[in-house]
């Protein structure tokens, strides 16, 4: 799969219930599945028009606003372009606007970390979360010297292998624990009587011990 419209295309073939995605609607879907996972250093470069980079925004927006703030080029701009000076200063204000709306820039990721796996599960477990909620059948993973069998197998490895390839490895055993641990019972906890205890009864006056005189 290339691109990610081979991605789309392949996961209309899976379910009658996602027949009809488009290519929208499943990115709207899985983004924060996406997001769950570090991986976008191996995203390819058609998948990245799909990331959240309106940190990387800040920088140049405000070197923008501030050079079309300069009196000089205002009324330069205004003069060449056409714009009438009350449209020009309503269009610095959406610009400051936009800059005052720009998200911090996320923090650094960990270097030299041994292994993604916990990022891994996080992303699945997400996408199968969306598997079941979008078919409305259960999350399966059958699996056959590496490649996918199961419909739901199918739709993982589809998005995992765009977004990092170099994961797809893992997907076997990963996908083995994210349904032993749906399969596996909750301890259910004791429930605790909301009634109040009821108190010893007090002995009968015919039955009390009498006191030695």
């Amino acid at each position: 799969m290339n691109t990610f419209d081979d991605v789309v295309a392949h996961i209309r073939r899976l379910d009658p219930a996602l027949g009809t995605i488009t290519r929208e609607q499943l990115v709207a879907s899985i983004d924060d599945a996406v997001l769950a996972y570090d991986g976008a250093s191996f995203w390819s470069d058609d998948s990245r028009r799909f990331l959240d980079t309106r940190h990387d925004i800040a920088e140049p927006l405000h070197r923008v606003i501030t050079l079309l703030s300069s009196e000089g080029n205002r009324y330069q701009l205004c003069k060449d372009a056409g714009i009438e000076p009350e449209r020009y200063h309503e269009l610095l204000v959406d610009l400051d606007r936009l800059q005052r709306a720009v998200p911090p820039p996320p923090p650094p990721t960990a270097r030299g970390r041994p292994s993604r796996t916990k990022d891994l599960r996080a992303l699945v477990g997400a996408l199968a979360d969306y598997w079941e909620t979008a078919t409305g059948k259960r999350f399966t993973q059958d699996w056959h010297r590496g490649e996918p069998i199961s419909k739901a197998a199918q739709f993982v490895h589809a998005i995992v292998s765009y977004v990092d390839a170099q994961a797809t490895p893992k997907l076997p055993n990963v996908t083995e624990d994210i349904v032993a641990d749906r399969k596996a019972p909750r301890r259910r906890q004791p429930q605790r009587s909301s009634q109040r205890p009821t108190p010893a009864h007090p002995s009968r006056p015919g039955k009390a011990r009498r006191r030695e005189r």
